[in-house]
């Protein structure tokens, strides 16, 4: 069944249906649009917003409940993105869902006046005793060798996805601050390369990144 996946052309919260499709080489079509474009489409999408999956006639229009349809159709190594157990899916559900919280306390920066105070605001907020790097550390204090158990799920492309994104170009002020993104979190970091290293995710993103210069950081 042919995936339509409807999002702007960056690394935001289109992302993970976006990585989840490459890594599961699922037969889908990465519609990607400019923020002008946007607004004569609007009418269309079901919940008048995006990301938005189109798939048998329907449409999925919450970022996370389009991201664990797709978990459920993507495996690594023979097991689910997306765990059958209850429980341990409802531990993956806590990390994704745990990254809106991270990313509300970022995102309230986007109303700021001016550059520099953006700038500032996240350097605050991703700096030593920042609301963003507590809740950072306790992800960090709270994962393995995975983000949960002893395999690859939806949790883990949710770590990649959002460290990749803090560092993409989109967040002025943060860019290629590996002392604020990388390294007081070493675990995450791990996670993160080890998605990345997935060769259909390197495969997806060098492409990307030949023509698009802010998903650089999910390629490199």
């Amino acid at each position: 069944m042919a995936i339509e996946v409807a999002y702007f052309s960056i690394p935001a919260l289109g992302e993970p249906a976006r990585i989840l499709c490459a890594l599961g080489e699922l037969d889908w079509k990465d519609d990607r649009f400019t923020f002008a474009e946007w607004g004569p489409r609007k009418a269309e999408a079901k919940w008048g917003q995006v990301p938005l999956l189109k798939v048998g006639g329907k449409q999925i229009a919450n970022s996370k409940a389009i991201a664990r349809y797709l978990a459920k159709l993507v495996k690594v190594e023979g097991k689910p993105m997306y765990p059958e157990d209850a429980l341990e899916a409802a531990l993956v559900d806590d990390v994704v869902d745990f990254f809106s919280d991270v990313h509300s306390k970022l995102y309230k920066t986007m109303s700021l006046p001016s550059v520099e105070e953006k700038e500032a605001a996240r350097q605050v907020a991703l700096g030593e005793g920042g609301e963003v790097s507590a809740m950072l550390a306790m992800l960090e204090a709270n994962v393995g060798a995975f983000a949960v158990g002893d395999s690859m799920t939806l949790a883990d492309v949710f770590v990649f996805w959002y460290l990749n994104f803090l560092n993409c170009g989109f967040w002025d002020g943060v860019t290629d601050r590996a002392d604020l993104i990388v390294t007081p979190y070493p675990k995450l970091t791990a996670i993160s390369e080890k998605v990345k290293a997935l060769p259909k995710i390197k495969e997806y993103y060098t492409k990307i990144a030949a023509n698009e210069p802010m998903y650089k950081c999910y390629a490199a």
